[in-house]
Parts: C-alpha cells; sequence; structure tokens
C-alpha cells in the first residue's frame, strides 16, 4: 500500500495512489479539470522501482503537467549510484526530495516545480511499519503532504501486524472516518483488481476536487491524479526570436539561388574548402532574407536533453496505439499499446550523458583500431587469389558526376538531416533541385578530383542502437554506431560507393 498525505494550511490530509483495471475514459473528472489550466495537478506512482524507468517517468512528468509527483517503490538507496539515475529522471525546472530505503526495494519520494518551495520535516522518529516522506508544501497556500508506503506481507513478520490493528477494509474505513478523514478512491487501483492505493483528505476541506486511477502501462499499480482547488504559480515567460523557414516560398527561394553567388561563374573557380563555406553562408543568408527574424513570448516548459525528433516519433506512435485502446478497453490494444511505450531504444543504466558518450566514443575508436590491426597481408595463404590488373583498370581517379546524375539523387533522398545549413529546408532544396543541382555537383566534383572530404560536412550526430533488441543494453559491443550527416556528405559518400562498385565488380577483385 503506498500513500501521499495532502493537508491545507499545515494539517495532513492524505493522498495515495489508485487505479480502474476497466476500460479507462477520457471524459474522467480528472481529463476535464486538467483542461484548468491553474488547477494544482499532483500525481502518485508506484512504478516498482525508478532506476528501469528514467526517460518514461521523466517524459510523463512533462506530458501529464504535474506540479508534484509522489513516487514510492523507488528502489534507491541513497549511494552515490544513484545521481545518475536522479539526474536523468527529474526535468529541468523540476526538484526532487526523496527517503531511500537500504539496500533495496521500497524506498519514497517526491518531484516537484522548483518553484515550489518544498522543505522535508524532520524525521523524529522510526516507523517500523511503514515509510513515510512528510513534507512541507509552500504555493500559493501551505500544504503539507506525506507520501505513505506500507511493505507488503513476509510471511509472518510482524511489521505487517503493526500498520493496522484490523485487516478488515470496514475497519480501516471506520479507523480512517474516526480521525476526520475522507477517503476518495472508488476505483480498484492495481491491475488485480484490488484497492491498494488510497487517497484521503480531511473531511471538513473541499482540498481535493478529483481522483482519477488510470493505466499508463506501468507494472501493476496505476498512476493516480489528483487536482486540488487551489491555483498553482504561474510558469515563467521569456521572449524567443526564431526564422520561419516553413513559410518560405519555394519559388522565391530558386530565384534568390539561382541569382546568388552560388550560381556564378566565381563560384567554379573555387576551391573545395572556399565553396563549401560559401555553400553554407550563402544559404544561412538566404535564410535570413527569406525568413526574416521573429520573436514572440513563450512558457518556458521543462524539457529534457535527450528529447529528440526520434523521441517525438515514438511517442507520436504510442498515442496512436493508445486510442484505440482508450476506446475499446481490449486487452489485445493494451498489449499493443504497452510494447510502443518499450520500444524505445535502450541506452546503458547508472551513467551520465557525458560518461555514456566517453563510453561509446572510446569503445568505437578501440574497435577500429583493433579491426585495423588484425588485418595482415599474408603472401603464403591469401583469402582470394589477387586478379593480374593491367594499367588500364586500375582505378586511379575518379569520374565525375553530371547534374542530371546529381539531380536524380537529390529527388530519391530523404529529409532527415539535422546539420546542414537548411535543416528544415531539404524538402526545398527538393522542390527547387534545378536551382540547387549545380552548385552540390561542383562541390562533389571538386572533393572527386582533390581526393579529399570537405571538413564541414565530417560532423555527425552518431545514436548508438542495440543490434537486436534481446541484447544486453550495457554491453557496448552490442551496439552499432548509425550517423547522421549533413546532407551533400551523403551524396558524396553515395557517388564515391556507387563508382568503387562499379569498379570491384568489372574486374571481378570482390571475394
Amino acid at each position: 500500500m503506498a500513500g501521499i498525505n495532502i493537508t491545507s494550511q499545515g494539517d495532513s490530509s492524505q493522498a495515495c495512489q489508485h487505479g480502474d483495471q476497466n476500460k479507462p475514459s477520457r471524459n474522467s473528472p480528472w481529463h476535464t479539470s486538467k483542461a484548468k489550466v491553474r488547477d494544482f495537478n499532483i500525481c502518485l506512482s508506484n512504478p516498482w522501482s525508478v532506476c528501469n524507468k528514467i526517460t518514461s517517468l521523466n517524459d510523463f512528468i512533462i506530458e501529464q503537467d504535474l506540479d508534484i509527483m509522489g513516487l514510492t517503490e523507488t528502489w534507491l538507496t541513497g549511494s552515490d549510484r544513484n545521481n545518475p539515475i536522479i539526474s536523468a529522471l527529474i526535468p529541468s525546472s523540476y526538484n526532487i526530495k526523496y527517503n531511500p530505503r537500504m539496500p533495496c526495494g521500497g524506498g519514497t519520494a517526491v518531484i516537484h516545480r522548483s518553484n515550489l518551495n518544498v522543505k522535508p520535516t524532520p524525521d523524529t522518529h522510526s516507523m517500523e511499519s511503514f515509510e513515510v516522506l512528510d513534507c512541507s508544501v509552500n504555493a500559493t497556500q501551505i500544504l503539507r503532504s506525506c507520501v505513505v508506503y506500507r511493505p507488503p506481507p513476509r510471511g509472518n513478520n510482524y511489521i505487517v501486524k503493526q500498520f493496522f490493528h484490523d485487516a478488515d477494509a470496514v475497519a480501516f474505513l471506520f479507523l480512517v472516518t474516526s480521525f476526520g478523514f475522507q477517503q476518495h478512491v472508488t476505483q480498484s487501483t492495481h491491475g488485480g483488481g484490488h484497492t491498494l492505493d488510497l487517497v484521503l483528505s480531511r473531511s471538513m476541506d473541499s482540498l481535493v476536487l478529483t481522483t482519477l486511477a488510470e493505466d499508463h502501462g506501468f507494472p501493476d499499480h496505476f498512476p493516480v491524479f489528483l487536482n486540488l482547488s487551489m491555483s498553482k504559480s504561474q510558469l515563467p515567460k521569456q521572449s524567443v526570436t526564431y526564422h520561419k523557414v516553413k513559410a518560405i516560398d519555394p519559388s522565391a527561394l530558386s530565384q534568390v539561388v539561382t541569382s546568388s553567388t552560388l550560381c556564378s561563374s566565381a563560384a567554379t573557380e573555387m576551391s573545395l574548402a572556399d565553396l563549401t563555406k560559401l555553400y553554407s553562408s550563402e544559404l544561412s543568408s538566404i535564410i535570413v532574407s527569406l525568413a526574416p527574424l521573429r520573436t514572440r513570448t513563450v512558457t518556458i516548459r521543462p524539457e529534457s536533453e535527450w528529447y529528440n525528433s526520434s523521441i517525438r516519433e515514438a511517442k507520436q506512435r504510442r498515442r496512436q496505439a493508445e486510442r484505440p485502446w482508450r476506446k475499446s478497453g481490449l486487452m489485445v490494444h493494451r498489449k499493443i499499446y504497452i510494447q510502443c511505450g518499450n520500444s524505445t531504444d535502450p541506452l546503458p543504466a547508472n551513467k551520465l550523458p557525458s560518461d555514456l558518450t566517453d563510453m561509446f566514443s572510446d569503445f568505437f575508436v578501440q574497435k577500429i583500431t583493433r579491426i585495423r590491426s588484425s588485418i595482415t597481408c599474408d603472401n603464403h595463404n591469401p583469402l582470394v587469389e589477387p586478379p593480374a590488373l593491367g594499367v588500364e583498370t586500375k582505378l586511379s581517379h575518379f569520374q565525375h558526376i553530371t547534374v542530371d546524375e546529381v539531380t536524380k539523387m537529390i529527388r530519391s533522398s530523404v529529409n532527415n538531416f539535422e546539420l546542414d545549413s537548411m535543416p528544415t529546408c531539404t524538402s526545398l532544396v527538393k522542390q527547387e533541385v534545378t536551382a540547387f543541382a549545380p552548385v552540390i555537383t561542383s562541390i562533389i566534383n571538386k572533393s572527386l578530383e582533390s581526393g579529399s572530404f570537405p571538413t564541414s560536412f565530417k560532423r555527425a550526430i552518431v545514436t548508438p542502437l542495440l543490434k537486436k533488441a534481446s541484447l544486453d543494453p550495457d554491453i557496448p559491443k552490442k551496439y552499432q554506431p548509425v550517423s547522421n550527416l549533413a546532407y551533400i556528405s551523403k551524396v558524396i559518400e553515395k557517388v564515391v560507393a556507387a563508382q568503387i562498385q562499379t569498379y570491384l565488380s568489372d574486374c571481378s577483385v570482390c571475394p
């Protein structure tokens, strides 16, 4: 059993998590009241260890717009090994107070907005039959919050008998009433159909407006949402500037590019380094001219450094799977929804982002070194008889590529490039390929002539992906690095690969 106690003006009312195993409803009181932006939103969850659900809980807090989240069974031990977990668990603009339990299991925590003054009450006595995190919350009014967790039965262990004087539910409800509390949960709170988690508040208060337990794919227990009849502090705002690139007119883009220095005779005489530099600077100037800088005021909301386009697409797929489940309530639709939630690419646990970067970088660099050192030229026992090549059959240089060939490659390419001068305009480049193809062809041919690759195109966003979902995510060699490069770098790569492949095939050089 788990709980969070909420009391107005320094008293103690109790709120515990609850859930419903039946068909979830989007017409519930929580979803109705959630539209009131100024309402104070609290959630309690028993995730059964936060250590392996870091990103899920982080994203859950942001997506549900929570002011406070109470957690039980955190499995945090209070050791230094928890530091990377806690750092990745809490979103920006949030803080955490937690009460660990040694050596493992149990543990309570409160994650709250950083603009809320949350202070744990000094622990003056030890509880043997349950765990509690007692905090005062200074919001628009003073609250007292107690997150309570009662460990499950352990055979004939005495601690089960000490928490409640009577195991009978009716007796417990009578006890709650006799102390002037009201129990708000009317649903089952566990996947097995049990009401294990409760929400209590003082009977004389009208602090708790609504409660809702709803399945969100966490094991066993359902998150419990509380909506309080108190306003919350406004989120801070700031002015931001941006270029509305998507509003660029393709025909205007084509006209400006055609009349720019990129398409002049002077550009064809430039070196590869100068031409690539001109390409980036000219396109940046074109963006400024066609999409002038705009300013608007936005609300500063918590964000996660790890949130990227891949995670956004994964969340969209999960929402698509969630809709039929919410509508039908069928278990098969719930399983599909859960699978979508578990389909994110795993990474080694208990490591800070900087440590992960160093770990993967060192591993892949060392891997390349090992591969190179293992390749030896054994003339006595060759893997394949080397062909007798004449001078005329050797690949001494690369062939120039035509504008038509480049045009065809651009039109058949994808749009997910993040490191270009116009990263969000790849589709515009494809639409107006006639304007861009000549300068891109010139860059490619200069690279083929010089036998060098433009330095500015060597940067990449590298994502380590598990080779198979069943592999251990804590072992670096189970990953393969996938690079997102600049657009032109991929075109050059395709041109070179195609010419090498043609040569190897024509000369029968491949084993």
